[in-house]
C-alpha cells in the first residue's frame, strides 16, 4: 500500500474513532474504551484479508507461530499507551 493511500486510509479510521467515541476519551474514568477501539478496528489495520500471507493458509505470522506466542502484555499496553497518546494528539490538533 503506497503512502499516501495508507495516511489517508488511518485518517478515515482516527475520523471514525472521533465520530464513535468522541474527541476526548478519559481513560481514568472508562479506561476499557480503549481496547474496544482497539477491538473494533484493529481489522482495519490488518487489511482486507485479515493480515494473512498469500493464499491466506499458514506462514510466518500465523496463529501457532513463535511470534504470536512471544507477545507479552507489556508490549500491548506500551502499543495502547502509544495509541492513546496520539488520540490525544489529534484531538488537541481537533480542537485547537
Amino acid at each position: 500500500m503506497d503512502t499516501k493511500r495508507k495516511k489517508k486510509m488511518e485518517e478515515k479510521i482516527i475520523n471514525d474513532v472521533i465520530r464513535k467515541y468522541g474527541s476526548v476519551i478519559d481513560l481514568k474514568e472508562t479506561p476499557f474504551v480503549i481496547v474496544e477501539i482497539i477491538r473494533n478496528f484493529k481489522s482495519r489495520f490488518d487489511g482486507p484479508d485479515g493480515g494473512s500471507p498469500p493464499g491466506g493458509v499458514g506462514g510466518v505470522g500465523g496463529p501457532h507461530s513463535d511470534e504470536f506466542h512471544s507477545i507479552k502484555n507489556s508490549d500491548i499496553l506500551k502499543e495502547i499507551l502509544k495509541l492513546s497518546k496520539e488520540i490525544k494528539l489529534i484531538s488537541k490538533k481537533l480542537n485547537g
